[in-house]
């Protein structure tokens, strides 16, 4: 599930996709248009670890710096915390 989802969205989708067989990955991505076109995002993934492991090859495809983060809905929180970290050193900069 790569979007702009939020946790609990993302484990409501993960809930009903278990309960029909099928597996979710929560892995919002960072590295902007020029990243994708190159196929080096950085993505941050959040799902069940087998899940994830077995499914490793399938985020290579897109991104160069693939980090498991936990359970799905983890994605989305590492995503937002990047974000605001991000947003804090901007402000920081702009204060010097």
């Amino acid at each position: 599930m790569l979007s702009k989802s939020h946790f609990p969205e993302v484990e409501g989708v993960e809930k009903v996709a278990r309960e029909n067989g099928v597996a979710v990955i929560d892995s919002p991505v960072s590295g902007g248009p020029k990243g994708a076109e190159e196929a080096s995002l950085t993505l941050m993934a959040g799902a069940d670890g087998e899940v994830f492991r077995d499914n490793r090859d399938v985020l290579e495809a897109i991104g160069k710096n693939i980090t498991y983060v936990g359970k799905v809905g983890q994605g989305q929180a590492t995503k937002l915390i990047n974000q605001m970290l991000a947003c804090a050193n901007i402000v920081a900069v702009r204060k010097l």
